[in-house]
């Protein structure tokens, strides 16, 4: 099983999900089909928390889009549940951290 996280891309997002299955299903040729928003690599380290709970994850964000991010954990919540992920961009420390909340998948 791999550690991490997948979280859910909002319903305004289908279109790009509809074409990632129509991908994975083989409907597209995958070198004329090229993704909306491009998946950066990252190595950034974040906290994340359930909205409800105080207690806070430390974790690292192996990629980034427009979409989602994918997070490097060993904890895994369930499907469904909404988290709250804080990061601070490199060399950004005069704003703190930033706040960005998803749903994982």
């Amino acid at each position: 099983q791999r550690a991490g996280l997948g979280l859910q891309i909002e319903s305004s997002e289908a279109a790009k999900m509809l074409h990632l299955l129509a991908l994975a299903r083989g409907d597209l040729d995958p070198k004329e089909a090229q993704r909306r928003h491009r998946r950066l690599p990252v190595d950034l380290r974040i906290k994340w928390r359930v909205p409800s709970v105080t207690q806070r994850f430390q974790s690292v964000v192996g990629d980034i889009s427009t979409g989602g991010v994918f997070i490097k954990t060993t904890e895994k919540p369930e499907e469904g549940t909404s988290l709250v992920v804080e990061l601070t961009p490199p060399g950004n420390n005069r704003f703190g951290a930033q706040s960005i909340e998803g749903q994982l998948d």
